[in-house]
């Protein structure tokens, strides 16, 4: 249910801004921003911080750093209305 409540808060706030991927399984949706850079991350993570969201960069994850940016969501321990809540605080970020 909660993987469910967050690729449609993605697809309703974010849409076509970002590509979802990895959202089959698992307790994070791994997320790209086709139109910014690997090297806007910081950026983005602090700005989102700013709006009380925590993201995290996939770049650790990448023996080399992604060119475009991309971020892990985590949602396994929020209830759907945070979930709504974050993703709409996150695409003020991601505008």
């Amino acid at each position: 249910m909660r993987r469910a409540a967050i690729l449609k808060a993605v697809d309703e706030h974010l849409g076509k801004k970002v590509t979802v991927a990895g959202a089959s399984a698992g307790i994070h949706v791994m997320m790209w921003l086709p139109h910014r850079k690997g090297k806007d991350v910081p950026e983005l993570i602090a700005q989102a911080a700013e709006q009380s969201v925590g993201i995290y960069s996939i770049a650790p994850y990448f023996i080399h750093a992604p060119r475009r940016a991309g971020f892990l969501l985590g949602y396994a321990s929020m209830e759907e209305d945070m979930i709504h809540e974050g993703v709409k605080r996150l695409a003020k970020v991601f505008a």
